[in-house]
């Protein structure tokens, strides 16, 4: 059957990038820099960055992503972890370009001096292994496995997924120094995927210490950062945490008892979650259900665009309406501790209002607002100082704008194919002309500086010329393959 997917990685050979995430997103929590508000985003135009923003959602500062550093790094794999710290941030990622044949490579990396510098390598035994780290003072990192797997032999029989790493003088390769204890006694930390609960986690950064929060179970990790140790570990949740990880699926986000967590300027960390007897007395699981119902028309046929929008928002609002209460937490890094509020912070709500008030950032008075109005306006912003940075980070810039045209063509195909009896006729040579010309549409559309704009457009152009007529003739070849399979399938 000829997929959405397939059309999708198809066109985008064509575009010369890999698939990933077009919506603006912030895809960690927060962390406060002075009066500045630390975001790390994935935009339509700029891709992967940090950037600083004030209560108006003014950028101050923006730090590309790892993405425009070729020294060193590949942008095969998604980043693991930022963390901001000591006024310099921290990024551990996958290394793509320099795989082991027995292993993986994860690079350390920290901007200073407005510029990426590489810190050192951790090599893993496993190549599926995954790992995240948080820095900590004298050039440590806390480091977080995903699985009991990839770790040097003397570590390798700890069973916790915390470690103290450091570089010896003078070296470039990461080492263990030792094990961090987990310290939730009811968990089997023999078991994977308990290992995942500690790395399936939000990372909230303050001055002073790093909280792991784990969405779908509701524990958490309270770190020092100044002695690199573990100061409490603990469950949101009181009376169903043991049971709900032991009988229930722990990667069910969307089931899960934490809505939201961010820090707030005064190093407290605000927790907004669902009522823990309605999320204990549920027996259902949104994302099984919906994985299921997607295989089978006529959700199968759809884009990926109008299954949302006819199967899982519907979906959604149904399992927020069955628990449609939000109670407000405050956790309080220095001794652990958490404490339930009695009423919800300025701005903030008791009700979920079909999930319109699950997210949330805080702001420097204490006050929480609903980021609906961020996304757009961080976007513009980003695309228009774009003018100031690097030639490789414009190079970015253009390529993620291909993607999303690509996209949108990817889309109109599934479309015509849908709606069409023809047989397998389809060509593409002139796929290439199309997609440039929705490009420079969408550039224009955008309102951009004059510069901005011209040197998007140029950057395109490089792109598109660098697609061979036989990458062309071979893709061509694959779609009509695939339609011919589909017309069978209609058959």
């Amino acid at each position: 059957m000829l997929t959405y997917r397939f059309i999708l990685s198809t066109i985008f050979q064509i575009c010369l990038f890999l698939s990933g995430t077009v919506a603006f997103t912030q895809e960690t929590s927060g962390q406060w820099v002075g009066d500045l508000y630390l975001m790390h985003t994935f935009s339509n135009s700029f891709g992967k960055s940090s950037i600083l923003i004030d209560e108006n959602n003014k950028i101050h500062k923006i730090f590309p992503g790892l993405g425009t550093e070729k020294d060193f790094f590949s942008p095969r794999k998604a980043i693991s972890s930022y963390a901001y710290f000591y006024g310099t941030l921290y990024v551990t990622a996958e290394d793509g370009k320099n795989k082991y044949r027995s292993g993986s490579r994860w690079t350390f990396a920290k901007w200073q001096d407005d510029k990426w510098h590489f810190l050192g390598d951790y090599k893993m035994e496993s190549p599926a292994a995954l790992l995240k780290a948080i820095p900590c003072d004298n050039d440590r990192f806390i480091a977080i496995f995903h699985a009991n797997k990839g770790m040097d032999s003397k570590s390798i029989s700890k069973m916790t997924p915390f470690h103290l790493m450091s570089i010896p003088y003078g070296k470039t390769e990461f080492t263990i120094d030792e094990a961090i204890d987990h310290a939730q006694d009811m968990l089997r930390m023999e078991d994977r995927e308990h290992f995942a609960l500690a790395w399936m986690t939000d990372t909230i950064m303050t001055d002073t210490h790093a909280i792991l929060i784990n969405k779908a179970t509701s524990l958490y990790w309270v770190f020092s950062l100044r002695s690199a140790t573990l100061v409490k570990a603990g469950s949101i949740f009181k009376e169903e945490t043991a049971k709900m990880i032991i009988e229930r699926d722990p990667t069910n986000y969307t089931n899960g008892p934490i809505l939201c967590a961010n820090p707030e300027k005064n190093g407290t960390v605000l927790i907004a979650a669902q009522k823990e007897a309605l999320v204990a007395a549920e027996t259902r699981n949104l994302m099984k259900e919906y994985n299921i119902l997607i295989n089978t028309n006529p959700y199968r046929r759809m884009s990926i665009e109008d299954v949302h929008e006819k199967l899982f928002y519907p979906m959604f609002k149904e399992f927020v309406n069955r628990s449609p209460y939000i109670v407000w937490y405050r956790l309080y890094p220095e001794t652990g501790e958490v404490e339930k509020l009695k009423e919800p912070p300025r701005g903030g709500s008791n009700f979920r209002d079909e999930g319109k008030n699950d997210i949330w950032r805080p702001m420097p008075d204490g006050s929480v607002a609903n980021p609906i109005y961020l996304h757009a306006e961080v976007e513009k912003q980003l695309a228009n100082r774009s003018a100031t940075l690097s030639p490789d980070v414009f190079r970015e810039m253009a390529k993620n704008l291909l993607r999303d045209v690509a996209k949108k063509q990817a889309r109109k195909i599934i479309s015509d194919l849908s709606a069409s009896t023809r047989k397998a006729d389809f060509s593409i040579s002139d796929l290439k002309a199309e997609v440039k010309k929705q490009v420079i549409a969408e550039i224009e559309n955008q309102q951009l500086k004059p510069d901005v704009e011209k040197r998007l457009k140029a950057e395109v152009e490089k792109l598109l010329k660098a697609v061979s007529k036989q990458a062309m003739t071979e893709i061509e070849r694959q779609i009509k393959n695939r339609i011919a399979e589909e017309q069978r399938d209609k058959q």
